[in-house]
């Protein structure tokens, strides 16, 4: 199994290096083959909305800096973790300014997919699992909420076969925050 995180804190916490400490473990159990980018260290633009990833250069974006490199590794992935600070309920400015330019990996015409309304056709015959983790620095049920609405909604415009959204918060127990992401591992951790 590939397994890539896409690690959205602009610097390392001790509640960071706790959860990717058990992360790193969790995926090594599943004899991964793991690889954590920080994206703080990479050049990444902001989208220009310009839809040149649809229609000049299909499934790459115009600008060039790190993300083709990075959504190459996507695609090639079984699983990608969005690991992120909680940010009012959502993703860290960094992670979201990726996932913004993937927008490349789905197609620009829209289907109908149950109740989840409409989201973009797939690119890809296989798309990996996701695993969103979202690290609070205090509790907050409404973000928490939001958080793994987001990730479940993200799930879907990525067309992503499986996914699993924790959060973890100064109330999360290191028994607890093990438990999860050891579940969360082991439910997401099957080939595309």
């Amino acid at each position: 199994m590939k397994a890539l995180i896409l690690d959205g804190f602009e610097e390392a916490s001790g509640t960071h290096n706790k959860v990717m400490n058990i992360l790193m473990q969790g995926l090594k159990e599943k004899s991964a083959e793991c690889e954590r980018i920080i994206l703080s260290e990479k050049q990444i633009a902001y989208c220009k909305a310009c839809f040149g990833c649809w229609f000049v250069t299909p499934g790459k974006c115009v600008v060039k800096d790190a993300v083709d490199e990075i959504t190459a590794k996507v695609v090639q992935s079984d699983l990608v973790v969005f690991f992120t600070p909680v940010v009012l309920g959502g993703y860290s400015p960094r992670l979201k300014m990726m996932l913004d330019r993937m927008v490349g990996l789905v197609l620009p015409a829209f289907v109908k997919m149950g109740d989840a309304g409409y989201h973009h056709k797939k690119r890809y015959a296989e798309n990996a699992n996701l695993l969103g983790i979202g690290v609070m620095d205090k509790y907050d049920e409404d973000e928490e909420e939001n958080f793994i609405n987001l990730v479940y909604r993200n799930s879907y415009n990525y067309h992503a076969p499986l996914y699993d959204a924790i959060v973890i918060s100064p109330k999360t127990s290191d028994n607890d925050v093990m438990s999860s992401i050891t579940t969360a591992v082991q439910r997401l951790g099957g080939l595309k």
